[in-house]
């Protein structure tokens, strides 16, 4: 199964409006549940749905994007 990103934009039982909150789940119903322990009461307006790999390592491009130890220590030599 495979692990997805759910961002939700809500408004909170005080009525605030927060609109990036990500939860990773293996599905919408878990997220959501996730959700609504973290923001009792809360009121979903919109949620967006990125979908994963099956496991949490990074993608190579996104790994090669990053500096090596060697690249950083070299910055801070020089």
């Amino acid at each position: 199964m495979s692990y997805d990103k759910f961002t939700f934009k809500i408004k909170t039982k005080a009525g605030t409006t927060i609109d990036q909150v990500t939860i990773g789940a293996n599905g919408r119903a878990e997220a959501e549940s996730r959700l609504l322990r973290m923001y009792n009461d809360c009121q979903v307006l919109d949620c967006q749905t990125r979908h994963g790999q099956e496991n949490s390592a990074k993608s190579p491009s996104a790994q090669s994007e990053l500096p090596t130890y060697e690249q950083m220590l070299g910055r801070l030599l020089s």
